[in-house]
């Protein structure tokens, strides 16, 4: 088959990247000997193309021109019926139904005959007014177009599909996110325990992400602040909470208390490795790829219930699910896999989790048996 994948907001992103996952994909099904073009929003207002080295080939990757819609801050993407009528694709991909680019794009295979199908992450409306307007615009005058000629939804948790089924998917399946394990072959090894100072017993804790205030940082602060001494929270990335958790760093003298700041994708393999358990109290996760490099490199994840955490962790061994972001409750948790306990032979066994659950070509194999 020939097949696109589209993006279908106005957001870019390099497909090269490590956690792409439209690009973690195309390589599943390139993988099975299908032809796969991205299709997404141009950076730079113009149309342009350019090939990503794959697996077995090479992924197409095209940036098309768009207009935005203000209010909803939404794409209107020019040129999608000619390539559609150019390009000649057995099966088009749309990813997220909520979104207007998605339903227009969805009118466009229609016309052309090309069967689409939806990827679905999203599991609950944004909160504000404005969404809840267009959500309820959204399921009287575009969704039963979508339901109807969808071939499928192909959701990445189980949550998004109950929020599909419950607007009336019928047809909906649960295919979880990969990881492209080829991105961690380079990687940089560093004593990373000897570099901040902790002994052989003492515990690291992990965070890797954006410091923003979906993710909680502020909170991992404060679970520093209750812990004794030699329980050390490292917190890997930038971003807007930065400020908020420095401050409570020095207001309270926490020495067991890291920021590492942004570190590359070589240097992440050998933290992840040392770490005892990691941690993510998000309120909000699509899936949270966080959670399955960790598993890969045999660390208990600790986290709130949001939707991919839920899926992703099955067994005690793996991690476990906190609801409240209750301090006490957190440590017991982290408490549970202590310095000792978090090696005592499990780390194999999630490595091996993580590498049979999240194989992108054994995802696509999957994906591609439902759309026939």
């Amino acid at each position: 088959m020939k097949i696109a994948i589209f993006r279908t907001d106005c957001s870019t992103q390099d497909p090269a990247s490590y956690n792409s996952q439209e690009m973690g994909l195309a390589k599943g099904f390139q993988a099975w000997g299908h032809v796969v073009d991205i299709v997404m929003a141009s950076g730079t207002g113009q149309y342009s193309e350019k090939t990503v080295e794959g697996t077995d080939g090479c992924v197409r990757v095209i940036e098309v021109p768009f207009r935005l819609i203000p209010i909803l801050n939404e794409p209107v993407y020019s040129k999608v019926a000619e390539i559609l009528r150019r390009e000649k694709y057995d099966y088009v991909q749309i990813n997220e139904e909520g979104n207007f680019a998605s339903y227009l794009i969805a009118q466009v295979c229609s016309r052309a005959g090309v069967k689409f199908g939806i990827y679905q992450g999203m599991y609950r409306v944004l909160s504000g007014r404005k969404w809840a307007l267009y959500e309820a615009v959204h399921h009287r005058l575009l969704r039963p177009f979508l339901r109807q000629k969808a071939v499928g939804a192909f959701c990445k948790t189980s949550q998004a599909q109950s929020f599909l089924e419950e607007r009336g998917y019928r047809n909906s399946h649960v295919v979880p996110v990969g990881l492209d394990f080829s991105k961690f072959q380079n990687r940089r090894d560093r004593d990373w325990r000897d570099q901040l100072g902790l002994g052989q017993d003492d515990q690291l804790v992990l965070y890797v992400g954006q410091l923003e205030k979906r993710r909680n940082p502020e909170f991992i602060a404060e679970l520093a602040s209750e812990s004794k001494d030699n329980v050390h929270f490292v917190l890997v990335g930038e971003g807007p909470s930065r400020t908020q958790v420095e401050a409570i760093q020095q207001t309270r003298n926490l020495k067991n208390l890291h920021l590492l700041g942004q570190l590359t994708q070589e240097e992440l393999p050998s933290l992840y490795e040392q770490a005892d358990v990691f941690v993510l109290p998000s309120e909000y996760e699509i899936y949270g790829m966080v959670v399955i490099e960790s598993l890969l490199f045999g660390t208990p994840v600790v986290s709130t219930g949001t939707a991919g955490p839920r899926d992703i962790i099955r067994e005690d061994t793996q991690g476990q699910i906190v609801s409240e972001l209750g301090a006490k409750e957190w440590l017991n948790a982290i408490g549970f896999y202590n310095a000792q306990s978090a090696k005592s032979g499990m780390n194999e066994e999630r490595t091996l989790y993580a590498k049979k659950r999240f194989d992108w070509k054994e995802i696509a194999k999957d994906y591609l048996g439902y759309i026939g």
